[in-house]
């Protein structure tokens, strides 16, 4: 099934972004004890030109604008996203919908936003094919276009499959906000990473840099979600492999001055870098609604319409070298003070 359904910006959407922009300067934090997680069903399928694909893979996550439903962007081929009707509030119900194959079935899928009638899909890179475009915009036909907007360096320099893999709009729907997984290979700062502000109006580009808070160097950014128009969540994850686990921890930064050059691999002399706060931790004791929990390879993160939940995602793999490894969803209940 190509992608048909028109893309529509609710009241309800309107309100969860009004949402979202009401926390400016609030130090937002979770409550564990009215948190949840599922098991996304490993069994749940869709069919492309006659061959059923299996689900998996899942990337990103987003707010559809309609009623209950949300977004959920596979990075497998060829491209899609499924719509989960999820519903927290009922002992995180979810129920699964439909699936939708982008016009483009190359793209590898890894970060995800709506605004308005347009989606826009980021590209994790493939060293196959390092010259293509690395964001898409999907009109409400479904008809994909190449944002090329982007400074040259991030075509065909980039690690394969550490693209940008976070992606987020604005709560005034104004800006996108493009985070790398990792460093450029010719990068001099490897533990520094940029976050591109895009423009949605006049295309233009400003780069902020991103102390990254990781262990192992092994992964990196996996999400971002915007609190407003200058503050985001930033989602890092990382495997220790000497431990076999993963470790998953949720920073929020404040957008300062941006970079006076959007061409450098590393912040020029005098450039201020964003250093983030902690706001909360996967650690390895958590517990969720009593239950305990062990952090997967969380990928994708979204804010529910009315706030009251964070909703993060992880990606199974597709279950590769014989592991059955879950698709899991958590809603980490919101508080704030």
């Amino acid at each position: 099934m190509k992608l048909t359904r028109r893309l529509t910006c609710s009241l309800a959407f309107l309100f969860h972004c009004f949402c979202i922009s009401y926390w400016v300067n609030a130090q937002v934090s979770f409550d564990t004890e009215h948190s949840f997680f599922i098991e996304i069903p490993f069994d749940t399928s869709g069919v492309f030109e006659g061959q059923e694909k299996p689900f998996g893979g899942i990337s990103a996550i987003t707010y559809s604008g309609h009623e209950s439903d949300y977004y959920l962007l596979s990075d497998g081929l060829p491209a899609r996203y499924y719509t989960f009707s999820i519903d927290p509030i009922k002992s995180l119900s979810i129920v699964y919908k439909d699936v939708y194959y982008l016009a483009e079935s190359q793209i590898r899928g890894e970060g995800m936003a709506l605004s308005g009638s347009s989606m826009f899909v980021s590209d994790e890179r493939d060293i196959d094919n390092i010259e293509k475009t690395l964001v898409w915009q999907a009109d409400a036909s479904g008809k994909l276009q190449n944002i090329k907007d982007l400074p040259v360096k991030y075509y065909g320099e980039m690690y394969d499959n550490s693209g940008f893999e976070g992606l987020t709009i604005s709560p005034d729907r104004k800006k996108l906000f493009l985070a790398m997984e990792r460093a450029l290979p010719t990068s001099g700062c490897r533990s520094i990473l940029p976050i591109l502000e895009y423009s949605l109006a006049d295309h233009s580009t400003k780069t902020y840099w991103y102390e990254m808070q990781w262990n192992t160097k092994g992964n990196g950014i996996s999400s971002l979600v915007a609190l407003s128009d200058y503050e985001l969540l930033v989602i890092e994850r990382d495997y220790l492999k000497a431990e076999d686990r993963n470790e998953v921890n949720i920073y929020k930064i404040t957008l300062i001055e941006a970079s006076k050059n959007n061409d450098s691999d590393c912040p020029q002399s005098g450039e201020p870098v964003l250093v983030p706060e902690k706001i909360f931790s996967f650690s390895q004791d958590l517990k969720l609604g009593g239950q305990p929990y062990k952090v997967n390879n969380i990928e994708g993160a979204t804010f529910t319409p009315d706030g009251q939940y964070l909703l993060l995602v992880s990606d199974n793999n597709f279950g590769n070298k014989g592991n059955r490894t879950p698709t899991q969803l958590v809603a980490l209940k919101v508080t704030k003070f």
